[in-house]
């Protein structure tokens, strides 16, 4: 493997000769800084990138890039079709760094049926970066309010969005699987049957641009672009693809990144606002960490913002549960359905209160179970009716 080095330049007014971008760099797009020793692989728009197929022994595939979806500390993700099937996945490109065969995130999508394939990229200079193709997903809950889709707001759309993603971080943990990120970026919905048809592609990435990459030196020829940076960096604006917005049953994770299959882990931050109180500490993370996280992430889903945002994390932390309870119940008045149903936004209002427990022991799965069981049933189980004025707004939207 070669190495290289070209310089880069972190501020306009530096003195020493490098390249830099024309517009804010690392505004909605990875740093241009990244590229510097190799670790990201430079993908621009119109690229085919392809390789041996390592689901499939012998098969070549070649993937021509249609725009960009998303990027990471450790990869971006764009939208590529297939040049032989018009099929379109979303592809991963790792950096250098995680690029091995014996990668984590590659075997944990396999154990889960979601890798579609898997290639190492050989770029110039022989540096091998390994793709990992995944059908794509509508909206991201962070991206929920650029994409146009409104939050769950019947009891119908309530319920199945909480028990889906419920049961898909419970169904990860009985694998022996723990995300290590759960975030309202790593929630998505479904993508709507028209996804991929022209005016659709054209809204969910008509506000992206290309930031251009130039040289700062002294006066005379600048030297050709050296091939670990991109021509340009896309800047995507947080559009997602068209989206269902009726059926929260395709609610699902994407980015196992950070995952992990050991009981424990160390290092294991997560993100602000999501992040469980033993992580905090440096503390492993574990199953429970998800769970911590999987409260966040469901107030966000149901209200539109972050709980530990309004509210200090150690603040409710040293709150009662009577006090946490309430908390909580105000955060999910905010949703029009739940603010009029009070027994089923209580009912609610327990399950997340059972997956923000300081202990971790105290996060228990069967708890939860149990309750979800309630919430499915219709069971509430509260003596202060259905909602304020006694009628059950089933059909609230």
């Amino acid at each position: 493997m070669t190495s290289f080095h070209s310089r880069v330049k972190r501020r306009p007014g530096s003195p020493t000769p490098g390249w830099f971008t024309r517009g804010p760099d690392g505004y909605n797009s990875e740093s241009l800084s990244v590229y510097e020793h190799g670790d990201f692989c430079p993908v621009l728009l119109g690229d085919v990138k392809g390789g041996q197929d390592l689901l499939q022994s012998g098969n070549t595939i070649s993937f021509k890039i249609v725009a960009k979806l998303g990027y990471g500390s450790f990869s971006t993700v764009w939208l590529a079709k297939n040049v032989k099937t018009d099929e379109y996945l979303a592809l991963k490109f790792l950096t250098l760094k995680c690029s091995t065969r014996d990668n984590t995130e590659m075997r944990i999508l396999k154990k889960l049926g979601k890798l579609r394939c898997a290639f190492f990229y050989k770029h110039i200079n022989n540096l091998e970066y390994l793709c990992l193709g995944m059908d794509p997903a509508g909206s991201s809950l962070h991206d929920r309010e650029n994409s146009e889709v409104p939050l769950p707001s019947s009891i119908s759309t309530i319920t199945t969005f909480i028990s889906c993603l419920v049961n898909r971080v419970l169904t990860l943990h009985q694998l022996g699987i723990h995300h290590g990120d759960i975030t309202s970026k790593n929630v998505v919905l479904g993508l709507h049957k028209d996804a991929f048809t022209s005016e659709a592609l054209h809204n969910s990435f008509m506000c992206d641009c290309n930031v251009d990459i130039f040289y700062i030196g002294e006066e005379g020829e600048a030297p050709s672009l050296p091939p670990n940076l991109p021509k340009y960096i896309v800047q995507h604006e947080e559009i997602g693809l068209l989206t269902d917005k009726e059926d929260m049953s395709k609610v699902d994770l994407i980015d196992f990144g950070l995952s992990f299959e050991e009981p424990t882990k160390t290092k294991v931050w997560g993100t602000k606002y999501y992040q469980a109180p033993e992580n905090e500490e440096g503390r492993c993370a574990s199953a429970k960490s998800d769970l911590w996280s999987l409260g966040c992430v469901l107030l966000y889903g149901l209200a539109g913002e972050n709980f530990f945002e309004e509210h200090d994390q150690h603040d409710y932390l040293n709150h009662d549960d009577d006090s946490q309870l309430l908390m909580i119940d105000d955060h999910l008045s905010e949703n029009r359905c739940l603010g009029k149903n009070i027994s089923f936004r209580m009912l609610i209002g327990d399950i997340i209160h059972h997956l923000l427990q300081k202990d971790p022991s105290k996060r228990d799965p069967d708890t939860v179970r149990d309750l979800l069981r309630k919430l499915e049933s219709g069971d509430y189980g509260y003596d202060s009716g259905n909602s304020q004025d006694g009628s059950s707004d089933e059909n609230e939207i």
